[in-house]
């Protein structure tokens, strides 16, 4: 994760071509309820007076974050899911009915699986990328994009050129052990 960017450009057409590869990631149904805005020039500077207004930047502890020349919003539409599981191929499961029938709501894990492959393309590509929450600003970044009442953004991505690579105090905790975390059989 790159919190560190250039504020050069990125060429469009790369942009579209890294979004185009990462939804096809996986889709519960191919239901393919993942939509992404993408912000760039002044639409980065009113999406950062936003969630980061002027008067809280100077403790920021990752300014050069605020270069990227991009940021996307992945978006979850529930809807397209209740509407593809209402088609007669998918009626039998119920989940058509309402999202309180989805006991892990797959509209969230399929924005995160294509959040993943637009980090991993990035990488690729030779840009650096960041996924980071909303949180508390959720709501004003629906308002500020203007997003239907029905689609959720799931976070923000910063794309860009890599200025530095310097890892947050959290990337340098030891990763578990593998004994750790795989379990065959059971519990």
């Amino acid at each position: 994760m790159v919190r560190d960017f250039k504020g050069d450009p990125l060429p469009l057409e790369l942009i579209v071509d890294l979004l185009d590869t990462a939804r096809h990631a996986p889709s519960a149904g191919n239901a393919q309820g993942v939509e992404f805005v993408v912000l760039s020039d002044d639409r980065v500077a009113d999406f950062w007076n936003t969630t980061l207004p002027e008067a809280n930047r100077s403790g920021f502890p990752w300014p050069g974050l605020l270069s990227a020349p991009v940021i996307v919003i992945p978006l979850a539409d529930a809807t397209s899911y209740l509407t593809r599981y209402q088609q007669a191929d998918k009626i039998h499961t119920k989940l058509g009915e309402s999202i309180a029938a989805w006991g892990v709501p797959y509209w969230y894990v399929d924005c995160a699986f294509a959040v993943q492959n637009l980090l991993l393309l990035a990488h690729q590509s030779g840009l650096g990328a960041l996924f980071f929450g909303l949180f508390q600003h959720t709501e004003q970044v629906s308002e500020l994009l203007k997003l239907p009442v029905d689609i959720w953004p799931l976070g923000a991505v910063a794309l860009g050129y890599p200025n530095s690579y310097t890892r947050s105090q959290s990337a340098k905790l030891p990763r578990r052990h593998i004994d750790e975390v795989v379990r065959f059989g059971s519990w």
